[in-house]
């Protein structure tokens, strides 16, 4: 009997579990279907807006100089005298006398000049005195009627020894010129206000003719030379091209404590491309290279530029990443829903985008960036 009821067991037991399976399933409530709702995107929006936009133009450039002028002496010689403080980088002004050079040679051989001249006048007088008596001789003799047609060479009349005394004494005074001129350049001056850099020069030195001793550099005007797409050229006008309309530039340095302004004009738009990036030139003035605080503007310092170009009348403005591949642009419909819009872009710089056409004035562009980004979605403007 055992033996049975050990057999059937499991069996018995398979059987009840099933038969409650089964009434559990059976009792159970069926479970209902609903449909979940998909929540729409958070989006924030600005208002396009048609109005005149100035182009600005953004870039980097260095402060340079208008042609520096080499030192170069005229006359050689010993260096007796520089002015005081003369260092590298001293400002000048004009008119300073920069240093000197020992004039003895030059006013002994001006001394020497003088007397040439005195020598030469003496000649002259001397053959005028002989052509005066000469022609007395000669009208002395026709007023005995003897040879009243015989000529009169000019060499009778000592006329060649005027003519060769006086180109004596213009001689003699050109010499003297000369050496006046040679004596006045032992003192060498500054041509104009600026500052002197790479000096090679100390007193005593014996200086040759046409021996640099020095670099001078104008203290203004200052030039900036900066490089620009070629598109960006045709919202440029230099002076060159129109001197009241020409292009206002803002020229500024930033340091950790404050920023410094400077104002400059386009002059020109140079004709050169740079081979490396394929890029023009324009040149750039800066008049006043003070700024309002009276900080100069210091040659090579990198400066960032930005120039105030030309107005686009009557167009909108977006951010630049906002407009997406291909120039589409994401925009909230009437029913708040994603839109598609392809614009036409005028110009885009300054993280900005200039269009008229594809958008309506005051449609709402949005800024935030989706992904994916599905048109007709349901979205939700953000305050």
């Amino acid at each position: 009997m055992k033996k049975i009821i050990r057999m059937t067991l499991p069996f018995i037991v398979l059987f009840v579990g099933a038969s409650l399976t089964y009434i559990m399933i059976k009792s159970a409530k069926q479970a209902k279907h609903e449909h979940v709702k998909r929540q729409s995107y958070l989006v924030r929006v600005i208002k396009t807006q048609k109005k005149d936009q100035v182009v600005y133009i953004r870039t980097q450039a260095e402060a340079k100089t208008s042609s520096p002028l080499p030192v170069v002496p005229q006359v050689g010689g010993k260096v007796i005298w520089m002015k005081k403080g003369l260092t590298e980088g001293s400002p000048i002004y004009k008119g300073d006398v920069l240093f000197k050079i020992d004039q003895s040679d030059y006013k002994i051989a001006l001394t020497q000049r003088k007397a040439q001249l005195s020598q030469a006048e003496l000649q002259l007088e001397q053959a005028k005195a002989q052509a005066t008596l000469a022609l007395a001789g000669v009208q002395a003799v026709k007023s005995l009627r003897i040879t009243q047609d015989t000529k009169v060479s000019a060499l009778a009349l000592n006329e060649p020894q005027v003519k060769a005394a006086k180109i004596a004494v213009m001689s003699a005074k050109a010499a003297i010129a000369q050496a006046q001129l040679s004596l006045s350049r032992t003192v060498i001056k500054a041509p104009f206000n600026g500052y002197i850099q790479d000096i090679k020069i100390a007193p005593g030195q014996i200086l040759g003719v046409g021996s640099v001793i020095g670099t001078l550099y104008p203290s203004s005007p200052m030039y900036v030379t900066a490089s620009l797409p070629l598109a960006d050229l045709e919202y440029i006008t230099s002076e060159e091209e129109n001197k009241a309309l020409a292009s206002h530039v803002m020229l500024t340095k930033k340091t950790q404590y404050r920023q410094y302004k400077w104002q400059g004009v386009v002059v020109r738009k140079m004709q050169r491309m740079e081979q490396a990036g394929r890029m023009l030139d324009v040149y750039i003035r800066v008049d006043n290279v003070k700024t309002e605080q009276g900080e100069k503007l210091p040659l090579n310092m990198f400066l960032d530029v930005v120039i105030s170009g030309k107005v686009l009348y009557n167009v909108m403005a977006i951010p630049y990443y906002t407009m997406r591949q291909n120039n589409v642009v994401w925009v909230r419909t009437k029913d708040n829903k994603l839109g598609f819009k392809t614009i036409k872009p005028l110009y885009s710089g300054n993280n900005q985008v200039f269009f008229r056409e594809g958008l309506e004035d005051g449609a709402e562009v949005i800024t935030t960036d989706l992904t994916p980004a599905v048109e007709g979605e349901d979205i939700t403007v953000v305050k």
